[in-house]
């Protein structure tokens, strides 16, 4: 039986969400398998334009969090985030500015935006947005 072209691409919005999940709970949990990360970010690498912010906002806190400076995966993943972070609430522009600035990217042409949206989110910024 064939798979409807709806279904097709409700799988692969589900497959697109599992892999920003399953890096950001490997990072989580500490896990260190770099193979393992290696195939994720393999994997998630071409489907990065599908990530909704919030998972684009995971998968950079999850490369941080790691210690993995994939500079080719992160110069992606930032391209595709820059046009979205209006979309990002005020805990994932706070996670993503720390874990462009851990990985080093503090020059990035991403920094500037992130830093725009960030003063523009700062008035509605509360200590239970930070958590």
């Amino acid at each position: 039986m064939r798979r409807q072209p709806e279904q097709q691409e409700e799988e692969q919005i589900l497959l697109k969400q599992a892999l920003a999940n399953i890096l950001w709970a490997v990072a989580k949990l500490g896990l260190t398998d770099d193979s393992f990360v290696s195939l994720l970010l393999e994997e998630a690498k071409p489907r990065l334009s599908g990530f909704d912010p919030q998972g684009l906002a995971n998968t950079v806190w999850a490369l941080a969090t790691l210690g993995r400076k994939e500079e080719a995966f992160m110069d992606a993943l930032l391209m595709e985030a820059g046009p979205r972070l209006a979309s990002l609430n005020a805990q994932a522009l706070a996670d993503t500015v720390w874990a462009v600035a851990k990985l080093g990217h503090r020059g990035s042409a991403f920094m500037r935006p992130l830093l725009a949206e960030i003063q523009v989110k700062m008035p509605s910024f509360n200590v239970a947005d930070m958590r």
